[in-house]
């Protein structure tokens, strides 16, 4: 990549009413910044804002303790917990076995299942 490519910038257009253009403008002036600097730094504040609450769950104190305790010690399981628990087939050698046969031979897929096959 080019040193000019990885300063180039990407052109943004708004349309933005008169009443709140002077309300930026003023705002820029008052930082003593261009209208477009003022812009591109709220927007990007801003967006990295609703990133942020969109990723990070926050907690009350309390409910930081809750939730470790539960973490640390959980509830026991609901009856219908249970039963699926009972009900779940784990994969056997006959499906694993299955599964192998799909594999091309000698491909790399195939040597890591025999492995783990192996291990049981």
């Amino acid at each position: 990549m080019a040193a000019n490519e990885s300063t180039r910038t990407a052109r943004v257009e708004a349309r933005i009413a008169p009443d709140a253009l002077a309300v930026v403008r003023r705002a820029a002036e008052l930082q003593g910044r261009s209208i477009s600097d003022f812009l591109v730094a709220a927007a990007l504040k801003d967006a990295q804002r609703t990133i942020e609450d969109a990723q990070i769950i926050r907690l009350s104190v309390e409910d930081q303790q809750r939730f470790a305790e539960l973490l640390i010690d959980p509830p026991p399981l609901a009856p219908a917990m249970k039963r699926a628990l009972k009900a779940r087939q784990p994969i056997g050698n006959a499906a694993a076995r299955h599964y192998l046969g799909s594999l091309k031979p000698g491909s790399k897929t195939g040597k890591i299942a025999k492995e783990l096959l192996a291990l049981k």
